[in-house]
């Protein structure tokens, strides 16, 4: 599970440095990513369980159609606000779920959670330069960066929400059209919105590399990781666990891609972080 987090948070520094266009790339991680996944389960001897894929399939579409505009806002932000902000961003999805529990799934909130998710969005706001003026610094294009971040977590709470109805479907079954759906979602958008971008993209030899990378380790291969170890652990340890990947990278893309951060951001990421954990733990 350290494994799959840690790569998951690679998956800003890889983007950065793959340049094809945002809607191409995630039709095509979620096509090469269901693919691979597919292979990996046929190796190792998975047998699909179509009856329950039958019985949770338009839950299973629509989270997958969630998944795909959720890595197209994702690497729109990046572009826009930057690879660190907008995974923070990215990463109030559970903050969401928990506010929209009482509505959707009857759950109460209770004084403490309601406090955590206060102390997120206060996080929030020192990320996004409220209070230093990275705001203003930033301009139209950051803040289009932020909104498309916010974007972002709120398909991504879609995707935990609709997750969360799901019953009896395994997590292999669940990856295989979550990311097939992740592909489709974003065919109309590519042609309609990037075909020339994409017909005019310059192959050299590092973007294909990073575009098999991308396709079949980033994607494929680490959601197999993921969901053996998701089998494996209890589900609080797993759901831990995965904050390792916000973490990763903030940090690559501070000491990689020299991103700054100032005092308010910095505070702002350690709160966004914290309050997701403590939402796993406190009840």
């Amino acid at each position: 599970m350290v494994l799959a987090a840690a790569m998951f948070g690679m998956s800003g520094l890889i983007k950065h440095y793959f340049t094809a266009p945002a809607g191409f790339v995630a039709m095509t991680r979620g096509f090469g990513g269901c693919l691979t996944l597919a292979l990996i389960m046929l190796l190792l001897r998975k047998k699909p369980d179509l009856q329950a894929v039958r019985r949770n399939f338009l839950l299973l579409m629509l989270s997958g159609m969630a998944l795909g505009v959720n890595w197209l806002t994702l690497f729109l932000s990046f572009e826009d606000a930057g690879v660190g902000t907008a995974t923070l961003l990215d990463y109030m999805a559970p903050i969401l779920v928990v506010l929209l529990a009482p509505l959707i799934f009857k759950e109460k909130i209770g004084w403490k959670r309601g406090l955590i998710a206060l102390l997120s969005f206060l996080g929030i706001a020192m990320v996004a330069g409220v209070f230093s003026g990275a705001v203003k610094v930033g301009g139209e294009h950051y803040v289009r960066g932020l909104l498309f971040g916010l974007a972002a977590a709120a398909t991504y709470a879609a995707v935990l929400i609709l997750n969360k109805k799901m019953k009896d479907v395994s997590p292999f079954d669940r990856g295989v059209v979550q990311l097939f759906f992740a592909g489709a979602v974003m065919v109309p958008y590519v042609l309609l919105k990037e075909a020339p971008e994409v017909a005019a993209f310059s192959w050299d030899t590092l973007q294909v590399l990073l575009f098999l990378y991308f396709m079949i380790v980033q994607t494929g291969i680490v959601y197999a990781i993921f969901y053996t170890a998701l089998s494996m652990l209890p589900v609080q340890k797993a759901s831990l666990l995965t904050y390792i990947d916000p973490v990763v990278t903030v940090l690559l893309a501070a000491i990689v891609l020299r991103e700054p951060m100032d005092v308010f951001q910095i505070i702002g990421s350690v709160l966004i972080v914290l309050a997701s954990i403590l939402l796993e733990v406190v009840r």
